[in-house]
C-alpha cells in the first residue's frame, strides 16, 4: 500500500460499486490487500471514475473482511468538506473506536472537528467530560523563554489553537461558558502521568513532537467508556526529531495497532482554512 495514510483509493468493476450502495456491503475487491480493521477505502468505478462510494474495512470474529458502506455525517452542525473529512467524521462519532490519530498539515480540520465532534458526544451523553492538552512546545528555534503565573497561567498561551476554534461555535467571549456546559477541562500535558480517565474524550494536540514514551504516557491514562485522539501535522515537528522517532509514526505504522478494531488512522490532506493558508502549504511543504 506504500505509504500508510488510514484510507485506500481502489478501482473496482462496476458492480462492486453498485453493491456497496445497494446492500451497504460488499466483500474485500482485491486479494492484494491486507484489510486492517477501520481502514477506509474510496472505491472507483473503472469505466466511470464519477461512480464511487466510500466504505469502513470491518472484520467478524473470524476475521474475514468486509467493507461497509459510509456517508457524509454532522456533528454539531459542521459537515465534511473532503473525502478525508468524511473518514475523521465517521471515526469520531463511532464509540467503539477508541483511538484516532489523525495527521496533516495545518488548516485541514484535526483540531476543529474534534471539538465539535466531542460536544456531539457530550449531547448524546456518550462522555461526560472533555479533556484538552497539548504539549508546552514553541515554534521553531525562537523561544518565549520562562512564563511567569501558576501552571493554569503557563498554560493559557499555548491553548490559542482550541480557544480560536471554540469562539467559531459560539463567537469571542463566550469560551469560557461552552467550556462549562461540555464539561472541557484543559489538563498540561506534563501533568496527565498518575491520572486515569473514565467517560472521557481526551483530545491532544500537536503531538508530532512527542516520542513514543510520551505518547505511552497518554495512551496509558484511558479508563472505561473512553477515547483518545491523538493530532498533529509530522512536517511540524522540531528539526531535530527524525520522524520514524515520533510517537505517532510508531503508533500509526504499528502492525499491533493497524490490527487492532479499536484504533483508527486518518491522514487529512486538503487544507480548509483559506487560499492564503493553502498557498503558503504547497509552497512550503
Amino acid at each position: 500500500m506504500g505509504k500508510f495514510t488510514g484510507f485506500v483509493k481502489l478501482e473496482v468493476a462496476d458492480d462492486v460499486v453498485e453493491t456497496l450502495h445497494t446492500d451497504g456491503k460488499v466483500l474485500p475487491p482485491d486479494k492484494r490487500f491486507r484489510y486492517h480493521p477501520n481502514t477506509y477505502f474510496e472505491l472507483i468505478s473503472k469505466s466511470n471514475e464519477k461512480k464511487t462510494g466510500l466504505g469502513r474495512v470491518i472484520l467478524n470474529d473470524q476475521d474475514h473482511a468486509r467493507i461497509e458502506k459510509i456517508t457524509s455525517r454532522s456533528v454539531s452542525g459542521q459537515t465534511s468538506r473532503n473525502r478525508e473529512q468524511v473518514y475523521y467524521i465517521d471515526a469520531l462519532t463511532r464509540p467503539d473506536i477508541t483511538t484516532i490519530v489523525a495527521t496533516g498539515r495545518a488548516g485541514t480540520g484535526k483540531t476543529y472537528l474534534a471539538l465539535a465532534a466531542a460536544m456531539d458526544a457530550v449531547d448524546k451523553g456518550i462522555y461526560k467530560k472533555v479533556i484538552i492538552t497539548r504539549p508546552m512546545s514553541q515554534v521553531g528555534k525562537y523561544q518565549l523563554g520562562a512564563l511567569p503565573g501558576d501552571a493554569d497561567e503557563k498554560f493559557g498561551p499555548y491553548l490559542s489553537n482550541y480557544m480560536t476554534n471554540f469562539e467559531q461555535f459560539v463567537g469571542r467571549g463566550r469560551t469560557e461558558e461552552l467550556m462549562r456546559n461540555y464539561g472541557v477541562e484543559v489538563v498540561p500535558l506534563q501533568l496527565v502521568r498518575g491520572a486515569s480517565f473514565e467517560e472521557t474524550l481526551l483530545i491532544a494536540d500537536e503531538v508530532q513532537v512527542l516520542g513514543p514514551v510520551e505518547i505511552l504516557t497518554l495512551g496509558s491514562r484511558i479508563g472505561k467508556n473512553s477515547k483518545i485522539i491523538l493530532m498533529g501535522d509530522l512536517g511540524q515537528r522540531d528539526e531535530n526529531i527524525a520522524i520514524e522517532k515520533t510517537g505517532l509514526y510508531k503508533l500509526t505504522n504499528s502492525p499491533i495497532a493497524q490490527a487492532s478494531p479499536l484504533v483508527a488512522a486518518v491522514e487529512l490532506q486538503k487544507c480548509e482554512r483559506s487560499e492564503t493558508a493553502r498557498l503558503f502549504s504547497r509552497v512550503f511543504e
